[in-house]
Parts: structure tokens; C-alpha cells; sequence
């Protein structure tokens, strides 16, 4: 059997969690022996890996001095991403994995991709890139000896793998998306939502990490504008993170505390989605978008704001609205699918997923991609 390492920060609630998950509950445990190896012992997708997998998580004993190198690194390097800083100074008190792989995949940009690089013995190495590098704040100077040591870059969408192009030359550049398990998001959202929705006013559903990168507090802005033209809406955002305790102090400054409800992390999003009549996603950059198909699965009608890899996932006026970063923006374009009962109606006939992310589809491709390297 070929001995695969997945190694992931964490299995905690976010797109490129979700996705990995996902894979390994498609793929043939007769031809692989996986490992997935974590920073943290916990997570809240760890309960969902296949009994098949091997969990471990790292155990860190950083130095004073190494602590040292990371603030002035953080003061006197030129600006780059936080991962970086944390690499170049910690990287000597991290030990090496005493196990030896066929393949080692570092799941994500930044530590992952770092830790895999340099500290997993393995024939063949596999980085995944699961954001938009350059905005995410990464400097390539510091990052290219590490790619250097892989076997294959994985971008998670054509937006991915051409930013990396603009470093990487050849065929070590490939796209496998990340995995929709379309049968699963149906079959969950059939499920019994925790909370039950009014469905005499209109309903808002937005997923994701309370995250700098997710622009939350464009939604709530937006919400602000909508609750002044005297729309009648409940907006649920649900996911949980950093920002928090910052978007409720900005909820409760905006006067929106009735409109806007907080849900938490929930494993069944979909649930939510389902009942919705609109899905909004206001992230001001993403790898791929990964909710954008999930809600296209649930035939639900997309505002989005104008990241990137948004114009391949949804038909401008034909499935959703892709507008400016900017919540008068966002409050338009929703106040315009909430007067618009036509064109509401229109998008929904219109939605549909992408085979392109479709397990199967998706499941094919990594397993042809580990045929491929153990071959050579």
C-alpha cells in the first residue's frame, strides 16, 4: 500500500478543512495507508476523519531565543505573512518526523507547506495552495526554496494555480479542486435546522470563519442599509473565529442585534442555507469560494463580493450578483433580489453545481496524480 501523510494545521471549521476531510472519506483505503498529522490535538472535523485514517498532532517546546527572533523578525523584516516570520525563527526547535512516507502532502500554504518541506522524510511531495497567495501576503523570496523541494503544486482553482504561476515555471503547477461532496450537502440539508426560520420575511444566510480574510463587517454594514430602506430580513451568519467579540461590538453599534444573528459553528451549514432565500459571501479574497457551490448545490440565489475566483463560480444576473467590496454595494445588490421577484425566480431555474468539484471527479484526479509519482 502506498503511505500517504496528509499534514494539515488543524482540523478545525474552515474551506480547506472541510475539503481534506471530505477526499479522505472518498478515497480506497485497499490502495492507501493514510496518516493526517496536526499542530493542534483537537478540532472540530476530527470526529469525522474515516476510522481508516491515523491521527497524530505535534508537540512544540519553543526556546526563549527562538521566541525572540519572532518579534524582532516581526518588526524589522520586511512586512510578508505572519507564517513566515514564524517559520524563520522557530524552525530549529521543531523536530524532523521520525517516519518515512511514500508521499507527504502539505495541506495549505504557509506552516503546512513549510513543515513538509523540510521536516517530513518522503519520495514524493505534494504542496496544496488553497488561497489567493499574493493577497494573503506571502513573499515568494522567503517561500521558494521550500516549493523547490516538491514534487507537485496543487492549486485549488484555475485564479490559484495562475497566481503561482507568476513564480513556479512547468509542469509542477497542476489544479485539482477542492471537493464537493454534492450528495452530502443535499443529504444534510435535509436534516432538522436548530433554529426555525420565519418565512414571511426574507431570509440571509452567510457562512465562514469570523476571520479578517471573510469581511464580516461588510455584511453587517450592509445589513444596517437594508434595515433603513425597511427590509424585512433575519440574516444568519454561521461560523465562529478571531473576530467575534470585534462583530459584535460593531453588531450592537450598528443597531442591527434583531437582524443579524450569530449561529457558531455548526458541521451542518447546510441546514441553514437551505432554508435561506439568499446566500451572501462578502470575503474580500478566497482560494476558491467553496460555499458559493455549496449554495449553487441548494439552488440558492448568490451576492458576492468581487474577489477573484467569484466570476468563475457564479453567471453575473444568471445565478448571483458579484458587486464591489463595499456594503451600499452588497445592500443594492440584495435589496435588488428582494424587490425582484422575477429575476429571484431566474436564478434559481439557473443554479447548479460544477462537475469540476464534484467528488468523483475530484477523487479521479488525486488518485491519478499518486499513480503518476509513485511511478516514477
Amino acid at each position: 500500500m502506498i503511505k500517504i501523510l496528509f499534514f494539515i494545521e488543524s482540523l478545525e471549521h474552515g474551506g480547506a478543512e472541510k475539503s481534506l476531510v471530505t477526499l479522505l472519506k472518498h478515497l480506497d483505503f485497499s490502495k492507501y495507508e493514510i496518516e493526517i498529522s496536526t499542530i493542534k490535538k483537537e478540532g472540530a472535523l476530527k470526529n469525522q476523519l474515516p476510522p481508516e485514517v491515523t491521527f497524530t498532532h505535534m508537540k512544540f517546546n519553543f526556546s526563549m531565543i527562538s521566541k525572540l527572533k519572532f518579534q524582532l523578525y516581526k518588526k524589522f523584516l520586511t512586512k510578508r505573512h505572519n507564517a513566515q516570520y514564524f517559520w524563520k525563527a522557530y524552525q530549529s526547535d521543531i523536530p524532523a518526523s521520525q517516519k518515512t512516507y511514500d508521499v507527504a502532502v502539505g495541506w495549505g500554504q504557509g506552516f503546512a507547506t513549510y513543515y513538509v518541506a523540510e521536516k517530513v522524510p518522503a519520495k514524493k511531495k505534494i504542496a496544496w495552495v488553497n488561497t489567493n497567495y499574493d493577497e494573503a501576503g506571502y513573499i515568494f523570496s522567503h517561500d521558494e526554496p521550500l516549493y523547490s523541494t516538491y514534487d507537485k503544486i496543487n492549486g485549488v482553482s484555475s485564479f490559484a494555480v495562475d497566481i503561482m504561476r507568476n513564480y513556479i515555471d512547468g509542469d509542477k503547477l497542476i489544479q485539482i479542486n477542492n471537493i464537493i461532496d454534492e450528495a452530502e450537502v443535499l443529504a444534510k440539508s435535509k436534516l432538522k435546522c436548530p433554529i426555525e426560520f420565519d418565512n414571511t420575511i426574507f431570509n440571509i444566510v452567510s457562512v465562514g470563519r469570523l476571520a479578517k480574510p471573510k469581511a464580516f463587517e461588510i455584511s453587517l454594514q450592509a445589513a444596517k442599509l437594508l434595515k433603513d430602506r425597511k427590509v424585512k430580513f433575519q440574516w444568519y451568519i454561521v461560523g465562529d473565529g478571531s473576530e467575534r467579540e470585534f462583530l459584535e461590538t460593531l453588531r450592537r453599534d450598528l443597531s442591527v442585534e434583531n437582524e443579524i444573528t450569530f449561529v457558531g459553528f455548526d458541521t451542518n451549514p447546510y441546514t441553514y442555507m437551505q432554508q435561506a432565500d439568499l446566500y451572501v459571501q462578502t470575503s474580500r479574497f478566497e482560494g476558491l469560494g467553496r460555499t458559493l457551490i455549496e449554495a449553487a448545490i441548494l439552488k440558492k440565489p448568490i451576492v458576492v463580493t468581487d474577489f477573484d475566483t467569484a466570476f468563475s463560480l457564479v453567471d453575473q444576473y444568471k445565478t448571483g450578483i458579484i458587486t464591489q467590496k463595499d456594503p451600499a454595494a452588497v445592500a443594492d445588490a440584495i435589496y435588488k433580489l428582494y424587490e425582484n421577484r422575477h429575476l429571484y425566480l431566474k436564478m434559481v431555474s439557473a443554479l447548479d453545481s460544477r462537475a469540476e468539484n464534484r467528488a468523483d471527479s475530484v477523487t479521479k484526479k488525486f488518485d491519478d496524480l499518486i499513480v503518476d509519482l509513485c511511478e516514477k
